[in-house]
């Protein structure tokens, strides 16, 4: 089994897409996924989308843990 290894993508979903198409043309089979799916730039769904089809493992990343933390703790946001 081929195994494609990622992570820290951000929400740049135009940068997955390039890393998906060159993963599909080796033929990888399942994605593990370093965490950090959020943050900095604006397109969390489409990385979802983007991934659904995909045999995968995805862990916690640094920016999913910062807002788990602020939707259990709104008020740690700065003001």
């Amino acid at each position: 089994m081929i195994v494609g290894l990622l992570g820290d993508i951000h929400g740049n979903h135009h940068a997955l897409q390039a890393v998906l198409s060159a993963a599909r043309s080796a033929d990888v089979e399942k994605l593990l996924v370093t965490g950090d799916l959020i943050g900095y730039y604006f397109w969390p769904e489409r990385v979802l989308d983007l991934l659904d089809s995909w045999d995968r493992v995805i862990v916690r990343g640094s920016h999913e843990q910062m807002l788990a933390d602020v939707r259990e703790h709104p008020d740690s946001l700065p003001r």
